[in-house]
């Protein structure tokens, strides 16, 4: 069924929440553009995004998990939903690699999706399968999303992003098999109108802290209200914002606190290394930093005790054995 764009819509009601969005992101971004820990924050925030993007969806993986699993040091089996956030990482990490020219185009966004299903391969549910349309025709799909886009460049940034979203939603481009993607292409909108400078918005995670899930919104069941849809999609920004400048901050107080532990180190301490990788993951294990580092657990150990007697580190597990350590 075409999407049609709506005749007018209760503007008034918007205003306040996309001003409010607008510069909460005006002010991330500069922050990033500015500062020497912004491929550290991106590195953080491309795992904690894809593991919120499958809160959304319904599903639940351990952060944990994921970034284990991304470091090859996980010692679990991987299940269908480390499949999915492993592929929804992925995917983010390869949209922050292009141009949003280069990515809103029919060609990109099938290899997008290709991509993922080549990793989400292991399991091929019945049900989703009977749900899918064996004649149904992605590329139509996508060109019909894709022209509906430069209908909204007279409409401001925030609220043209938020119905293009609401848009790829109702037109389902791949039918039960990625609601993701959608949103994973929030910031590349928005770079392409100049809102924001790189892959910083964190859409997901904004969503998951004001508690909106693709099954209370009813997608797949002709969805949210467009108006309803704006709005959340306002907060969602905001709320996600706010945790990024809050993250930045923190990530600050950690290396300044872990610094004062690595002045007067010798050139080929490992100590530098070491906190520079705890400033990129959420976590880190033994394992991690010994293959990062190409050196013994035992080693690795030491030094991240050493870490954790700043201040700015501390285990998370609370286990005596295989722990994992993170930034306060």
């Amino acid at each position: 069924m075409p999407y049609k764009l709506p005749q007018s819509l209760p503007w008034d009601e918007f205003v306040t929440l996309w001003d409010e969005a607008g510069d909460a992101l005006a002010r991330l971004d500069q922050c990033l553009g500015h500062s020497d820990l912004r491929e550290a924050w991106l590195r953080r925030a491309d795992f904690e995004e894809a593991a919120a993007a499958l809160w959304v969806e319904g599903g639940l993986v351990p952060l944990e998990d994921l970034v284990l699993d991304d470091a090859n040091t996980n010692a679990r089996l991987p299940n269908h939903e480390l499949f999915q956030a492993r592929s929804i990482l992925l995917i983010r990490r390869r949209l922050a690699r292009q141009k949003p020219d280069e990515v809103l185009t029919i060609e990109n966004l099938l290899a997008l999706q290709e991509g993922r299903d080549q990793l989400d391969i292991t399991r091929q549910d019945t049900q989703e399968m009977l749900l899918r349309d064996p004649f149904w025709d992605p590329e139509e799909a996508l060109e019909e999303w894709l022209t509906l886009l430069p209908q909204l460049e007279e409409l401001p940034a925030l609220p043209a992003a938020a119905i293009a979203l609401h848009a790829w939603n109702s037109l389902c481009p791949f039918q039960h098999r990625n609601p993701t993607l959608g949103r994973l292409l929030a910031s590349s909108l928005l770079m392409k109108r100049g809102k924001i400078s790189g892959q910083i918005l964190c859409l997901n995670l904004g969503l998951k802290a004001i508690r909106w899930s693709d099954h209370n919104a009813g997608y797949g069941h002709g969805g949210a209200s467009l108006e309803i849809w704006i709005k959340e999609f306002c907060r969602a920004v905001t709320k996600a914002a706010g945790q990024g400048l809050q993250l930045h901050q923190q990530l600050v107080m950690a290396r300044r606190l872990m610094s004062r532990r690595l002045e007067g180190r010798r050139t080929t301490s490992h100590l530098p290394a070491v906190a520079q990788l705890v400033l990129e993951q959420p976590l880190v294990s033994a394992p991690m930093i010994a293959k990062k580092l190409k050196t013994t657990q035992p080693t690795a150990v030491r030094l991240m005790g050493e870490l954790v007697g700043t201040g700015a580190v501390r285990e998370l597990t609370g286990r005596s054995r295989f722990r994992a350590y993170g930034i306060v």
